[in-house]
């Protein structure tokens, strides 16, 4: 199996510190357009009006055109209202009040200005008992007071960036999706070095914690025969793991291929056999539900009348949508390793034939 060198675990924590709330992405945008055009210099990106980013590289038309896709966006929190000495309260976006409590942000405005807060509490109360803890009982407290006539309503705050290597294990914020987008990026580089007979279109959609609506929005430029959706999934090797519902997906034995109704079984079968013909750890997943969760949701029933080929490489993450999501770099290294057999094992197949 490959490791991860420490210029790639670099550019992991690099894609962790970028503050991109969903809504305002650019940030994000920004720094992988610079990324992905050293990678492969001449190939440019493009973005889309909602503000997808799309880098496309065309080698021959008669070739396999696989598409990757990842979201750029995070969780985060939404100010409604100023009640005033630099507090503020907020709506969530993906956020639960119980994992915001006594947490560090950055607010972001919309010109770009970030301001550091926490989420403030009132330590004497016992929140109402026994309703228990409510988004009404927290506020964000941005305790220097100077610069928040620049913040407004509107504006957005993100768990402020933070990551821990502890050996094979990364504890972060924002690893749904940082760890998707940086698989795009490994492969990318593997692809600029490898002469295979495959077009490569590689996708950072938006506002997909704001129910997938980049993806359902998003066009292709060259329609892939076949589409990848790299993103994070519930791990169940926790002491409450609704395996009953959402099945096994355990760290270190490797990324899940989901099989719900959102991704495509002659995509995932073709997954499965190539993992296996290699040697790469994979797991089979099911989700939380039966269908939805990711931008598989919105591509699969492309505008197409056949869709696509949909399938979803997910890394198990511990404690998702929380200051501490936890992943296992060997995971991470086993899904680009699969991504990059799949595409040097595209060439050889039957998998986009329509006939029963």
């Amino acid at each position: 199996m490959q490791k991860l060198s420490d210029e790639s675990i670099k550019r992991l924590t690099s894609l962790i510190e970028i503050i991109s709330p969903s809504m305002q992405e650019h940030n994000m945008m920004s720094f992988l357009n610079k990324d992905w055009c050293s990678v492969m210099p001449g190939v440019t990106s493009k973005l889309d009006a909602m503000g997808n980013m799309e880098f496309s590289i065309r080698k021959n038309a008669a070739y396999p055109t696989l598409a990757l896709v990842a979201h750029s966006d995070t969780i985060c929190i939404q100010i409604t209202q100023s009640v005033g000495n630099g507090k503020y309260k907020f709506r969530s976006i993906g956020c639960s009040p119980h994992m915001l409590l006594g947490q560090k942000v950055t607010v972001i405005n919309e010109y770009g200005d970030t301001f550091r807060g926490v989420v403030g509490f009132d330590a004497t109360s016992q929140f109402a008992q026994p309703k228990g803890l409510v988004f009404e009982d927290l506020w964000i407290d941005v305790p220097n007071v100077d610069n928040c006539h620049l913040i407004d309503t509107g504006d957005l705050a993100v768990l402020t960036p933070a990551f821990n290597i502890d050996g094979d294990f990364i504890i972060a914020t924002a690893l749904d999706d940082r760890v998707g987008l940086f698989v795009i990026g490994e492969v990318l580089r593997w692809y600029s070095k490898n002469d295979v007979p495959v077009n490569l279109t590689c996708v950072a959609t938006v506002q997909e914690e704001v129910g997938l609506r980049g993806a359902l929005a998003f066009d292709f430029q060259y329609k892939p025969d076949a589409v990848i959706v790299l993103d994070v999934d519930y791990a169940t090797d926790i002491p409450y793991h609704h395996e009953d519902q959402m099945g096994r997906l355990y760290l270190q034995r490797g990324p899940g291929v989901l099989r719900k109704s959102d991704n495509s079984s002659v995509m995932r079968q073709f997954i499965k056999s190539v993992a296996s013909a290699r040697n790469i750890s994979l797991q089979t997943s099911l989700g939380r539900f039966v269908y939805g969760g990711t931008d598989c949701s919105s591509l699969q029933s492309y505008r197409d009348i056949r869709g696509f080929h949909t399938a979803n490489i997910s890394v198990p993450c511990r404690y998702m949508h929380s200051p501490v999501e936890t992943v296992s770099l060997s995971d991470v290294a086993h899904s680009i390793e699969i991504i990059e057999a799949v595409i040097d094992s595209l060439p050889d197949t039957s998998l986009f034939g329509y006939n029963l």
